[in-house]
């Protein structure tokens, strides 16, 4: 029999599922907390249910029903200030008295020590950080831009709501009281999204400018600024899960698909819009472990099929404006398209007929691109915090990527492989919903840690091939880390300065100068190496040359790099835990490095050579790229050996934020001295 029970107890009913956790009291409506870790959603504060339960009992089990709705929301800003590298200067002795001279002062406005990693000059105050002892001059003084400057506003947001059932059985005796059971459920959902580009004439204006709307008209678009643009999208889907729990713990797995509509619109000059389309399908297996709502573990498989269109508009054209309007409003890619094909015009290099060629000087609509990618994305991590206010997560993520670039501009068709390896570590809490000018579009700050290594195998071809058209083949590899911080301190970028300084090496050449300014608000961070074809070949070529022991070449540079850093048993960077200045302790660490080193370049030497075999295929070559750029990055020696070997290997710091001009950086390698020198 069957029957509805109505409790009178305040009894707690933990109901745990694959990355869903409701906490629900047996009287009415409740409010209660979830999270749902999908995706990308644990970069997002986290999600809120409200449930009510209905009871049934089905022998000597007691089976639960929760209808609830989903919400998960996210809201910010970004202010960045926008000027040229070029405004930098080095830094004097008078900037290093400057910045000694502020610290007591912000410190006293503060309220207390900013607790600076125990660097202090000979008078107590903080300094900035002396690495491997290099005159202050020659570091770069981050500039501070004036009231006037122009701001690059960013803002984006993201609302995902549904409605669910959830059901959850365990046995009747335990009365209410957390048990061991099973559950599943289903969850469809709808999502909404945007990321909105404006730049505005001066800070003031940047913190007064009201949220933005999706464009619906021509006209709107004409008020924007050359480079203003805004990415919408609507993804709707549905959830699948299942899992079993007791007393806190929990394990599952669900399956998700979604379906995604995406518009991005950019004004490229003063008459120009381009407008791309995507229209994506998701689909997604994911296995969870977690205690309660407070922490849990994941792992996940993604496919992703995604179609991309790109169409540029004239907007002196009325036919133009008109097609534009109508593709604005459409979330159907073939009904969008329809809207313009009367007035397209083949890609850019495409061949056209005499007749037709007096129209390409001044086209109203036309088709630039087209893209067809297929995704892979397998993913590990973890998550811990609590809903709507504090959340931390790390994940790792590998990543094939199979592009087939249907039209360029130039007129060829490219088929794109390529390997991403990412390792994220995220931390999102709450702004003080008390202060109004930080609440107002401010919801959460994000503090990110990014790492990335990519690898890619493409071939290029004519549309229109001639006989004399060589397909054009090649690799590329980059390294790239990523900090970035919504309300950043000095120290906060000196410290992950210092993080990147043990990881490179590079300390003559990352070191900044950050004004004492106590809340610098937004602060992007991006250290990126580029490895291209030319140079890849020419490593290839340099292992070949080793005959029968491959790498040999590369070791011999790496030892003579090791040796010079520990010159005089000297750890200048701190690279050897607990050595201090023990010469017996240095030497064992430099031969450790020694050893690590030599074996990881064999590594990347036997890559080097699987990687031009013909015996393997493109998607084969991407995974061996991006497995040795991430060899490559694993210590600062052999970093250092691929970028002594290779000058033509692009490397470049960049440094965006609220307050200072941005900071540019390109670098090439000194065969003689081991370092590199900035190119202005």
């Amino acid at each position: 029999m069957k029957k509805l029970v109505n409790s009178g107890k305040f009894n707690f009913l933990q109901t745990s599922m694959t990355g869903l956790v409701i906490y629900s009291l047996t009287l009415g409506p409740i409010l209660s907390s979830a999270i749902f870790n999908v995706g990308d959603v644990n970069v997002f504060a986290g999600d809120t249910t409200i449930t009510t339960e209905a009871f049934t009992s089905v022998d000597d089990f007691e089976i639960k029903f929760f209808p609830f709705p989903y919400l998960r929301y996210d809201q910010g800003r970004k202010i960045i200030c926008q000027g040229h590298y070029d405004y930098h200067r080095r830094a004097s002795n008078a900037d290093q008295q400057q910045v000694q001279e502020q610290v007591p002062q912000i410190a006293q406005q503060e309220g207390g020590d900013w607790q600076l990693d125990e660097r202090k000059d000979n008078n107590g105050l903080p300094e900035v950080a002396e690495v491997n002892d290099i005159p202050i001059k020659d570091t770069y003084v981050l500039v501070e831009g004036d009231s006037n400057t122009p701001r690059l506003v960013i803002d984006h947001d993201m609302l995902d709501l549904g409605l669910g059932c959830v059901a959850s059985a365990c046995p009747s005796i335990m009365g209410g009281v957390p048990c061991a059971g099973v559950s599943g459920g289903i969850l469809p959902h709808v999502e909404k999204r945007s990321i909105v580009h404006r730049l505005v004439q001066n800070y003031q204006d940047a913190k007064s400018l009201p949220l933005a709307s999706v464009p619906q008209s021509a006209d709107e678009i004409d008020r924007w600024q050359v480079g203003d643009s805004i990415q919408y999208a609507t993804t709707a889907g549905v959830r699948l899960f299942v899992g079993a729990h007791a007393v806190g713990i929990s394990v599952g797995g669900s399956f998700n698909f979604n379906g995604e509509w995406e518009h991005m619109v950019k004004k490229v000059d003063e008459y120009k819009v381009e407008v791309r389309l995507s229209n994506t399908k998701i689909v997604a297996i994911k296995a969870r472990a977690g205690v309660a709502f407070v922490a849990n573990m994941n792992a996940e498989y993604k496919k992703i099929f995604d179609k991309d269109h790109v169409f540029l508009f004239d907007l002196r054209y009325d036919q133009a404006r008109q097609a534009l309007e109508d593709m604005l409003k459409e979330n159907n890619l073939e009904t969008a398209q329809r809207s313009v094909d009367k007035l397209l015009l083949p890609p850019l290099g495409a061949a056209i007929p005499e007749s037709a060629a007096a129209e390409l000087l001044d086209p109203p609509v036309r088709y630039m691109l087209s893209d067809k990618i297929t995704k892979n994305i397998t993913s590990t991590g973890c998550h811990c915090g609590l809903p709507l206010l504090v959340s931390k997560d790390i994940a790792d993520s590998n990543e094939e990527v199979y592009a087939q670039t249907l039209n360029h501009e130039d007129g060829r068709q490219t088929e794109v492989k390529m390997a991403i390896h990412k390792h994220k570590n995220t931390f999102v809490s709450i702004r003080n919903p008390f202060n109004k000018e930080n609440w107002k579009y401010h919801r959460f700050q994000h503090t990110d840690f990014i790492d990335t290594t990519y690898g890619a195998s493409y071939i290029s071809t004519k549309n229109n091939a001639l006989a004399d058209d060589v397909p054009k083949r090649g690799n590329h590899a980059e390294i790239l880390w990523l900090y970035s911080d919504d309300n950043a301190n000095p120290w906060d970028i000196e410290r992950s300065m210092d993080k990147l300084i043990r990881k490179t090496g590079m300390g003559n050449e990352l070191r900044l100068m950050v004004p004492l300014i106590p809340k610098l608000g937004f602060v992007e961070i991006e250290f990126k190496i580029t490895i291209g074809n030319k140079s890849l070949d020419s490593l290839v070529r340099m292992v070949m040359d080793d005959g029968v022991t491959p790498g040999a070449g590369f070791i011999a540079v790496s030892d003579g790099i090791i040796h010079n850093y520990f010159q005089l048993q000297h750890d200048p960077q701190g690279l050897c835990e607990n050595a201090g200045d023990n010469p017996l302790a240095i030497r064992t660490c430099m031969d450790s490095h020694l050893s690590a080193s030599q074996s990881i370049l064999r590594e990347i030497a036997t890559d080097l050579l699987k990687m031009n075999s013909l015996d393997i295929d493109d998607s084969q070559r991407s995974l061996l790229v991006a497995r040795m750029a991430k060899k490559i990055k694993s210590n600062q020696f052999v970093l250092k050996t691929i970028l002594h070997l290779q000058p033509e290997i692009h490397v470049e710091l960049r440094v965006r934020s609220e307050k200072f001009l941005p900071l540019e950086k390109r670098y090439y390698f000194d065969h003689n001295s081991f370092l590199l020198r900035t190119v202005q």
